[in-house]
């Protein structure tokens, strides 16, 4: 009373296939990531102030008989034919090297050790501009002598609490020059060893005591 039943599929294609099944979804994105921020940049440091910086020079010039100034230590360092009391000029100048505004509170003129003030008593000044000023000063030049110079100064600028200072030196010698520094003392001679003792004689060994010796003797008559 049950039926029976069979069958058989044969399937080929050719060109593209049609789907078969149930189409495969395309696979997920991964998901996109947040821009990165640019970097912050570095905090812009504050503006670095320059420390104060200063600049002093000084020449010494003697007027020839055409008028021209000659540089006293070219002049009288060679071989110089005139009158030994003669009039030089000094001149000197301040000025700042970065053309900032600076004070200069202290300045100074020393020749042959004698020290002249020039700030302060008066009172101190600015620059630039630069400060420039010139002195006159009668010399012999016929003596053998060595003479020494120099102007120093010292500045403040806004904003800073150190100080800053230059200063030049000028030096020439006329006739036979003196030494310029300090005189070489004569050598230290090395200092004297005490005197070798004599030897020490060995010490003198006890006298040898020989061992006590007797004898005693008996008879009988």
């Amino acid at each position: 009373t049950e039926d029976c039943e069979d069958k058989e599929n044969y399937e080929f294609f050719t060109g593209t296939p049609e789907p078969t099944g149930e189409p495969t979804p395309p696979p997920t994105p991964p998901p996109t990531p947040p821009p990165t921020p640019p970097p912050t940049p570095p905090p812009t440091p504050p503006p670095t102030l320059k420390p104060c910086d200063i600049k002093v020079t000084m020449n010494c010039t003697l007027a020839n008989d055409d008028g021209e100034e000659a540089d006293c230590k070219e002049t009288f360092e060679n071989e110089y034919e005139g009158e030994c009391d003669v009039n030089v000029k000094y001149c000197y100048s301040v000025d700042s090297v970065d053309g900032i505004e600076q004070t200069v509170s202290e300045l100074t003129v020393t020749h042959d050790g004698e020290v002249t003030k020039i700030v302060p008593p008066a009172n101190a000044f600015t620059v630039p501009p630069v400060y420039e000023w010139c002195e006159t000063k009668l010399i012999n030049v016929c003596e053998g002598q060595v003479f020494k110079s120099c102007v120093e100064a010292n500045a403040t600028m806004p904003g800073f609490t150190e100080d800053c200072e230059d200063k030049e030196n000028y030096e020439f010698f006329t006739g036979t020059p003196e030494p310029t520094g300090e005189p070489t003392p004569p050598p230290t001679p090395p200092p004297t060893p005490p005197p070798t003792p004599p030897p020490t004689p060995p010490p003198t060994p006890p006298p040898t005591l020989k061992p006590c010796d007797i004898k005693v003797t008996m008879n009988c008559t």
